[in-house]
């Protein structure tokens, strides 16, 4: 499947769903974190997950919606809960960072 959203931490795992006004996308994480962000440690696990709806930048005059299966990890040492962290992401905003920069422009 041809990834139409070239974001480099955010992978499609389904062809988008389309209408005539807007594009959705099923999406994931490229792969885990590779530490915890509190301790540093190597050793997480999968604690939960839930669907996030990230608006991105218009795919052929359509509004793209990204359903982001977002998850939760838990660091065997801390204890620490935290959820994935996408660099793609404004996380204040529910939208991509480029989303935001165009708007800002």
């Amino acid at each position: 499947m041809s990834d139409l959203l070239s974001l480099p931490d955010i992978k499609t795992i389904e062809p988008p769903q389309e209408n005539e006004t807007d594009m959705m996308f099923k999406v994931e994480a490229v792969g885990p974190p590779e530490c915890c962000p509190e301790c540093g440690f190597d050793k997480l696990y999968k604690h939960s997950s839930r669907n996030q709806l990230i608006m991105d930048l218009p795919i052929r005059l359509k509004r793209v919606g990204l359903q982001l299966n977002r998850r939760r990890y838990k660091c065997r040492e801390c204890g620490s809960t935290f959820w994935e962290r996408l660099i793609s992401v404004d996380e204040k905003r529910s939208m991509t960072k480029r989303l935001l920069k165009s708007i800002q422009e």
